[in-house]
Protein backbone atom coordinates (compact mmCIF):
# COMPACT_ATOMS: atom_id res chain seq x y z
CA UNK A 1 0.00 0.00 0.00
CA UNK A 2 2.84 2.37 0.89
CA UNK A 3 4.88 1.81 -2.29
CA UNK A 4 2.01 2.64 -4.73
CA UNK A 5 1.17 5.77 -2.72
CA UNK A 6 4.79 6.91 -2.91
CA UNK A 7 4.84 6.29 -6.66
CA UNK A 8 1.66 8.38 -7.09
CA UNK A 9 3.20 11.16 -4.99
CA UNK A 10 6.35 11.08 -7.11
CA UNK A 11 4.30 11.33 -10.30
CA UNK A 12 2.31 14.27 -8.93
CA UNK A 13 5.52 16.00 -7.82
CA UNK A 14 7.14 15.40 -11.20
CA UNK A 15 4.05 16.68 -13.01
CA UNK A 16 4.03 19.80 -10.81
CA UNK A 17 7.72 20.43 -11.50
CA UNK A 18 7.20 19.96 -15.24
CA UNK A 19 4.20 22.29 -15.16
CA UNK A 20 6.17 24.88 -13.18
CA UNK A 21 9.08 24.55 -15.62
CA UNK A 22 6.77 25.04 -18.59
CA UNK A 23 5.20 28.09 -16.91
CA UNK A 24 8.61 29.56 -16.12
CA UNK A 25 9.92 28.92 -19.63
CA UNK A 26 6.79 30.29 -21.28
CA UNK A 27 6.77 33.31 -18.95
CA UNK A 28 10.46 33.92 -19.62
CA UNK A 29 9.88 33.91 -23.38
CA UNK A 30 6.88 36.22 -22.97
CA UNK A 31 8.89 38.63 -20.84
CA UNK A 32 11.65 38.57 -23.42
CA UNK A 33 9.11 39.53 -26.07
CA UNK A 34 7.80 42.31 -23.79
CA UNK A 35 11.22 43.74 -23.00
CA UNK A 36 10.67 46.70 -25.36
CA UNK A 37 7.04 47.24 -24.36
CA UNK A 38 6.41 50.70 -22.90
CA UNK A 39 3.65 49.39 -20.62
CA UNK A 40 5.89 46.64 -19.22
CA UNK A 41 8.75 49.10 -18.73
CA UNK A 42 6.37 51.45 -16.91
CA UNK A 43 5.23 48.56 -14.71
CA UNK A 44 8.79 47.63 -13.80
CA UNK A 45 9.90 51.21 -13.18
CA UNK A 46 6.85 52.76 -11.53
CA UNK A 47 3.55 50.89 -11.45
CA UNK A 48 4.97 47.91 -9.56
CA UNK A 49 6.17 50.15 -6.71
CA UNK A 50 2.88 52.05 -6.71
CA UNK A 51 0.94 48.79 -6.48
CA UNK A 52 3.08 47.46 -3.63
CA UNK A 53 2.94 50.71 -1.68
CA UNK A 54 -0.83 51.04 -2.18
CA UNK A 55 -1.32 47.63 -0.56
CA UNK A 56 0.88 48.53 2.38
CA UNK A 57 0.58 52.30 2.56
CA UNK A 58 -1.35 52.35 5.82
CA UNK A 59 1.23 50.31 7.73
CA UNK A 60 4.12 52.13 6.05
CA UNK A 61 2.74 55.62 6.66
CA UNK A 62 0.90 55.53 9.98
CA UNK A 63 1.48 54.44 13.53
CA UNK A 64 -0.93 53.95 16.38
CA UNK A 65 -1.42 56.89 18.72
CA UNK A 66 -3.39 56.61 22.00
CA UNK A 67 -5.07 59.97 21.42
CA UNK A 68 -5.41 60.18 17.65
CA UNK A 69 -6.06 56.56 16.66
CA UNK A 70 -3.46 56.61 13.89
CA UNK A 71 -1.12 59.42 12.92
CA UNK A 72 1.34 60.06 10.14
CA UNK A 73 4.93 58.91 10.62
CA UNK A 74 6.20 61.80 8.50
CA UNK A 75 6.53 64.88 10.77
CA UNK A 76 10.29 65.50 11.13
CA UNK A 77 9.94 66.52 14.76
CA UNK A 78 13.34 65.13 15.69
CA UNK A 79 14.97 67.92 13.65
CA UNK A 80 16.00 70.74 16.03
CA UNK A 81 14.40 74.02 15.04
CA UNK A 82 16.69 77.05 14.86
CA UNK A 83 15.87 80.75 14.58
CA UNK A 84 16.42 80.76 10.81
CA UNK A 85 13.80 78.06 10.15
CA UNK A 86 10.10 79.01 10.27
CA UNK A 87 7.96 75.95 10.90
CA UNK A 88 4.35 75.67 9.71
CA UNK A 89 2.10 72.82 10.89
CA UNK A 90 -0.66 71.61 8.55
CA UNK A 91 -3.78 70.11 10.17
CA UNK A 92 -6.87 68.46 8.69
CA UNK A 93 -7.93 65.44 6.66
CA UNK A 94 -6.70 64.01 3.37
CA UNK A 95 -6.91 67.31 1.45
CA UNK A 96 -4.62 68.90 4.06
CA UNK A 97 -2.40 65.81 4.19
CA UNK A 98 -1.84 65.83 0.43
CA UNK A 99 -1.20 69.57 0.53
CA UNK A 100 1.53 69.05 3.14
CA UNK A 101 3.03 66.26 1.03
CA UNK A 102 3.04 68.59 -1.99
CA UNK A 103 4.75 71.36 0.00
CA UNK A 104 7.52 68.93 0.90
CA UNK A 105 7.94 67.73 -2.69
CA UNK A 106 10.55 69.30 -5.00
CA UNK A 107 7.93 71.31 -6.89
CA UNK A 108 6.29 72.59 -3.71
CA UNK A 109 9.60 73.41 -2.03
CA UNK A 110 10.73 75.32 -5.14
CA UNK A 111 7.55 77.42 -5.05
CA UNK A 112 8.09 78.25 -1.38
CA UNK A 113 11.73 79.21 -1.99
CA UNK A 114 10.62 81.42 -4.87
CA UNK A 115 8.12 83.20 -2.64
CA UNK A 116 10.75 83.75 0.04
CA UNK A 117 13.08 85.28 -2.55
CA UNK A 118 10.30 87.61 -3.69
CA UNK A 119 10.14 89.02 -0.14
CA UNK A 120 13.66 90.32 0.42
CA UNK A 121 12.77 91.74 3.82
CA UNK A 122 12.73 88.14 5.05
CA UNK A 123 16.50 87.82 4.79
CA UNK A 124 16.72 86.45 8.35
CA UNK A 125 14.49 83.49 7.47
CA UNK A 126 16.45 80.95 5.46
CA UNK A 127 13.67 78.40 5.02
CA UNK A 128 10.02 77.66 5.71
CA UNK A 129 9.45 74.09 6.88
CA UNK A 130 6.07 72.38 6.64
CA UNK A 131 5.20 69.51 8.96
CA UNK A 132 2.23 67.26 8.45
CA UNK A 133 -0.17 66.65 11.33
CA UNK A 134 -3.02 65.92 8.91
CA UNK A 135 -4.22 62.44 7.97
CA UNK A 136 -6.86 61.06 5.63
CA UNK A 137 -10.08 60.59 7.58
CA UNK A 138 -9.22 63.10 10.30
CA UNK A 139 -11.86 65.60 11.32
CA UNK A 140 -12.65 67.62 14.40
CA UNK A 141 -11.88 66.92 17.20
CA UNK A 142 -8.75 65.21 15.85
CA UNK A 143 -7.53 68.54 14.51
CA UNK A 144 -7.93 70.09 17.93
CA UNK A 145 -6.15 67.18 19.64
CA UNK A 146 -3.31 67.17 17.08
CA UNK A 147 -2.66 70.87 17.54
CA UNK A 148 -2.81 70.83 21.34
CA UNK A 149 -0.49 67.83 21.58
CA UNK A 150 2.05 69.62 19.40
CA UNK A 151 1.75 73.25 20.48
CA UNK A 152 5.50 73.62 20.86
CA UNK A 153 6.39 72.04 17.51
CA UNK A 154 5.60 74.92 15.12
CA UNK A 155 5.51 78.70 14.73
CA UNK A 156 2.19 78.73 12.87
CA UNK A 157 -0.71 76.26 12.68
CA UNK A 158 -2.95 76.08 9.60
CA UNK A 159 -6.03 73.85 9.57
CA UNK A 160 -7.76 72.97 6.27
CA UNK A 161 -11.11 71.40 7.07
CA UNK A 162 -14.87 71.25 6.51
CA UNK A 163 -15.64 68.32 4.19
CA UNK A 164 -14.86 65.45 6.58
CA UNK A 165 -16.63 67.22 9.42
CA UNK A 166 -19.80 67.35 7.35
CA UNK A 167 -19.74 64.06 5.47
CA UNK A 168 -17.71 61.47 7.39
CA UNK A 169 -20.13 59.59 9.59
CA UNK A 170 -18.95 58.30 12.96
CA UNK A 171 -18.44 54.55 13.12
CA UNK A 172 -18.99 54.01 16.81
CA UNK A 173 -18.20 50.30 16.55
CA UNK A 174 -16.22 50.39 19.77
CA UNK A 175 -15.66 52.76 22.64
CA UNK A 176 -14.87 56.23 21.34
CA UNK A 177 -13.02 58.65 23.60
CA UNK A 178 -14.63 61.53 21.72
CA UNK A 179 -18.12 61.49 20.22
CA UNK A 180 -18.63 61.91 16.51
CA UNK A 181 -15.08 60.99 15.58
CA UNK A 182 -14.31 59.50 12.20
CA UNK A 183 -13.13 55.91 11.87
CA UNK A 184 -9.42 56.69 12.00
CA UNK A 185 -9.83 57.85 15.63
CA UNK A 186 -11.25 54.51 16.71
CA UNK A 187 -8.46 51.97 17.38
CA UNK A 188 -10.78 49.21 16.20
CA UNK A 189 -10.99 50.86 12.79
CA UNK A 190 -7.70 49.25 11.85
CA UNK A 191 -9.72 46.12 11.17
CA UNK A 192 -10.83 47.89 7.98
CA UNK A 193 -7.26 47.63 6.76
CA UNK A 194 -6.29 44.34 8.36
CA UNK A 195 -8.97 41.74 9.00
CA UNK A 196 -11.19 41.03 6.00
CA UNK A 197 -8.62 41.89 3.35
CA UNK A 198 -5.55 40.64 5.21
CA UNK A 199 -5.30 37.29 3.45
CA UNK A 200 -5.64 38.96 0.04
CA UNK A 201 -2.93 41.46 0.88
CA UNK A 202 -0.67 38.65 2.15
CA UNK A 203 -1.24 36.77 -1.11
CA UNK A 204 -0.38 39.79 -3.23
CA UNK A 205 2.70 40.56 -1.13
CA UNK A 206 3.84 36.94 -1.54
CA UNK A 207 3.51 37.41 -5.30
CA UNK A 208 5.59 40.58 -5.12
CA UNK A 209 8.28 38.73 -3.20
CA UNK A 210 8.16 35.75 -5.59
CA UNK A 211 8.46 38.08 -8.57
CA UNK A 212 12.15 38.58 -7.78
CA UNK A 213 13.00 34.98 -8.69
CA UNK A 214 9.96 33.68 -10.58
CA UNK A 215 9.29 34.58 -14.21
CA UNK A 216 5.68 33.41 -14.01
CA UNK A 217 5.01 35.49 -10.89
CA UNK A 218 6.50 38.53 -12.62
CA UNK A 219 4.40 38.02 -15.73
CA UNK A 220 1.31 37.30 -13.66
CA UNK A 221 1.69 40.53 -11.66
CA UNK A 222 2.18 42.52 -14.85
CA UNK A 223 -0.85 41.00 -16.57
CA UNK A 224 -3.21 41.14 -13.58
CA UNK A 225 -1.71 43.90 -11.42
CA UNK A 226 -4.56 46.41 -11.74
CA UNK A 227 -7.19 43.67 -11.45
CA UNK A 228 -5.57 42.31 -8.27
CA UNK A 229 -5.53 45.76 -6.70
CA UNK A 230 -9.17 46.34 -7.60
CA UNK A 231 -10.08 42.95 -6.10
CA UNK A 232 -8.19 43.74 -2.90
CA UNK A 233 -9.92 47.11 -2.53
CA UNK A 234 -13.28 45.49 -3.17
CA UNK A 235 -12.66 43.19 -0.19
CA UNK A 236 -11.76 46.21 1.93
CA UNK A 237 -14.88 48.08 0.86
CA UNK A 238 -17.08 45.08 1.65
CA UNK A 239 -15.64 44.87 5.13
CA UNK A 240 -16.00 48.61 5.65
CA UNK A 241 -19.64 48.36 4.55
CA UNK A 242 -20.15 45.46 6.95
CA UNK A 243 -18.83 47.56 9.83
CA UNK A 244 -20.96 50.52 8.87
CA UNK A 245 -24.16 48.48 8.78
CA UNK A 246 -23.56 46.50 11.99
CA UNK A 247 -26.16 47.01 14.76
CA UNK A 248 -25.29 50.03 16.88
CA UNK A 249 -22.36 50.89 14.64
CA UNK A 250 -23.72 54.14 13.30
CA UNK A 251 -24.92 57.10 15.34
CA UNK A 252 -27.78 57.53 12.86
CA UNK A 253 -29.11 55.12 10.29
CA UNK A 254 -30.44 58.08 8.31
CA UNK A 255 -27.01 59.46 7.48
CA UNK A 256 -28.41 61.75 4.78
CA UNK A 257 -30.99 63.32 7.10
CA UNK A 258 -31.24 66.97 8.07
CA UNK A 259 -30.87 66.13 11.75
CA UNK A 260 -27.57 64.31 11.27
CA UNK A 261 -26.15 67.04 9.02
CA UNK A 262 -27.22 69.84 11.36
CA UNK A 263 -25.64 68.15 14.38
CA UNK A 264 -22.48 67.44 12.38
CA UNK A 265 -22.12 71.15 11.60
CA UNK A 266 -22.84 72.12 15.20
CA UNK A 267 -20.23 69.71 16.56
CA UNK A 268 -17.66 70.87 14.00
CA UNK A 269 -18.07 74.55 14.86
CA UNK A 270 -17.98 73.73 18.58
CA UNK A 271 -14.57 72.03 18.41
CA UNK A 272 -13.15 74.63 16.02
CA UNK A 273 -14.23 77.35 18.44
CA UNK A 274 -12.45 75.52 21.29
CA UNK A 275 -9.32 75.29 19.15
CA UNK A 276 -9.33 79.03 18.52
CA UNK A 277 -9.93 79.78 22.19
CA UNK A 278 -6.90 77.70 23.21
CA UNK A 279 -4.58 79.30 20.66
CA UNK A 280 -5.88 82.78 21.36
CA UNK A 281 -5.36 82.33 25.10
CA UNK A 282 -1.79 81.19 24.50
CA UNK A 283 -1.22 83.95 21.92
CA UNK A 284 -0.17 81.40 19.30
CA UNK A 285 -0.94 82.04 15.60
CA UNK A 286 -3.61 79.75 14.21
CA UNK A 287 -5.81 79.96 11.10
CA UNK A 288 -8.75 77.76 10.05
CA UNK A 289 -9.41 77.43 6.31
CA UNK A 290 -12.65 76.09 4.86
CA UNK A 291 -11.59 73.81 2.01
CA UNK A 292 -13.04 74.14 -1.50
CA UNK A 293 -15.33 71.56 -3.05
CA UNK A 294 -16.26 71.03 -6.69
CA UNK A 295 -19.97 70.48 -6.01
CA UNK A 296 -20.60 73.89 -4.45
CA UNK A 297 -22.69 75.90 -6.95
CA UNK A 298 -20.90 78.69 -8.85
CA UNK A 299 -17.51 78.02 -7.25
CA UNK A 300 -15.74 76.29 -10.15
CA UNK A 301 -16.25 75.96 -13.90
CA UNK A 302 -15.36 72.34 -14.59
CA UNK A 303 -12.82 71.55 -17.26
CA UNK A 304 -13.66 68.72 -19.71
CA UNK A 305 -11.32 66.44 -17.72
CA UNK A 306 -13.05 67.34 -14.43
CA UNK A 307 -16.46 66.77 -15.99
CA UNK A 308 -15.34 63.25 -16.89
CA UNK A 309 -13.83 62.64 -13.41
CA UNK A 310 -16.88 63.90 -11.51
CA UNK A 311 -19.41 61.99 -13.63
CA UNK A 312 -19.26 58.98 -11.27
CA UNK A 313 -20.58 61.14 -8.43
CA UNK A 314 -23.40 62.91 -10.25
CA UNK A 315 -25.90 61.32 -7.86
CA UNK A 316 -24.07 62.88 -4.90
CA UNK A 317 -23.55 66.34 -6.35
CA UNK A 318 -26.84 67.92 -5.22
CA UNK A 319 -26.61 66.36 -1.75
CA UNK A 320 -23.02 67.52 -1.21
CA UNK A 321 -23.65 70.93 -2.75
CA UNK A 322 -26.67 71.53 -0.51
CA UNK A 323 -25.22 70.42 2.82
CA UNK A 324 -21.71 71.73 2.23
CA UNK A 325 -23.35 75.04 1.31
CA UNK A 326 -24.97 75.03 4.77
CA UNK A 327 -21.55 74.24 6.27
CA UNK A 328 -20.12 77.29 4.50
CA UNK A 329 -22.96 79.41 5.90
CA UNK A 330 -22.36 78.25 9.49
CA UNK A 331 -18.59 78.65 9.13
CA UNK A 332 -18.95 82.24 7.92
CA UNK A 333 -21.36 83.05 10.75
CA UNK A 334 -18.96 81.68 13.37
CA UNK A 335 -15.98 83.44 11.84
CA UNK A 336 -17.68 86.78 11.22
CA UNK A 337 -15.22 89.57 11.90
CA UNK A 338 -12.31 87.19 12.50
CA UNK A 339 -9.30 87.27 10.20
CA UNK A 340 -8.26 83.73 11.13
CA UNK A 341 -11.47 82.07 9.87
CA UNK A 342 -10.92 81.96 6.10
CA UNK A 343 -13.26 80.71 3.38
CA UNK A 344 -11.33 79.09 0.51
CA UNK A 345 -14.35 77.74 -1.35
CA UNK A 346 -14.05 80.39 -4.07
CA UNK A 347 -10.34 80.16 -4.87
CA UNK A 348 -10.96 78.29 -8.15
CA UNK A 349 -13.72 80.54 -9.50
CA UNK A 350 -11.43 82.06 -12.12
CA UNK A 351 -9.66 78.81 -12.98
CA UNK A 352 -11.56 76.76 -15.58
CA UNK A 353 -8.52 74.51 -16.01
CA UNK A 354 -8.25 71.14 -14.22
CA UNK A 355 -7.35 71.50 -10.54
CA UNK A 356 -8.99 68.39 -9.03
CA UNK A 357 -7.38 64.96 -9.28
CA UNK A 358 -10.32 62.71 -8.34
CA UNK A 359 -14.07 62.64 -7.77
CA UNK A 360 -13.80 63.23 -4.03
CA UNK A 361 -12.19 66.59 -3.44
CA UNK A 362 -8.42 66.15 -3.78
CA UNK A 363 -6.23 68.48 -5.85
CA UNK A 364 -3.60 67.94 -8.52
CA UNK A 365 -0.26 69.76 -8.34
CA UNK A 366 -1.66 72.82 -10.09
CA UNK A 367 -4.52 72.96 -7.58
CA UNK A 368 -2.02 72.61 -4.74
CA UNK A 369 0.01 75.54 -6.07
CA UNK A 370 -3.17 77.67 -6.16
CA UNK A 371 -3.90 76.59 -2.59
CA UNK A 372 -0.42 77.77 -1.59
CA UNK A 373 -1.12 81.14 -3.27
CA UNK A 374 -4.26 81.48 -1.14
CA UNK A 375 -2.52 80.53 2.12
CA UNK A 376 0.75 82.39 1.54
CA UNK A 377 -0.48 85.84 2.77
CA UNK A 378 -1.22 84.31 6.17
CA UNK A 379 2.23 82.67 6.29
CA UNK A 380 3.85 85.91 5.13
CA UNK A 381 2.09 87.89 7.85
CA UNK A 382 3.60 85.70 10.55
CA UNK A 383 7.00 85.77 8.87
CA UNK A 384 6.96 89.58 8.90
CA UNK A 385 5.85 89.66 12.54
Amino acid sequence: MVAPAINVLKKITLAALVLYGVLELGSGLALLALRNSESFHAWQMQKREEAYSSLNSFDLSYQYDPYLGYRSKTPPLEIPKDSHRFRVAILGGSVAERFAIFLNSKEGADLVRQKLQENKQLHEIHSVEFINFAAGGYKQPQGLISSVLNLDKADLFLSIEGYNEQFMAPWGCGELTWPWSSSRFNPESHTIYRSFGQWTRDLFNDLFRAEKFSMSARLGLFLTGDALLKLFHQFELKHEHHLAEAPGCRAYSNYDGDRFQAEARERWIEFTERQHQIFSGLKRPFVTFLQPNQFLPNKKVWSPEETRIFAERNSDSKFIGTYYGLAVRDFLRAGMGRKNWVDLTGIFQNHPETVYSDSCCHLNDHGQSLMLEALWPYILQELND
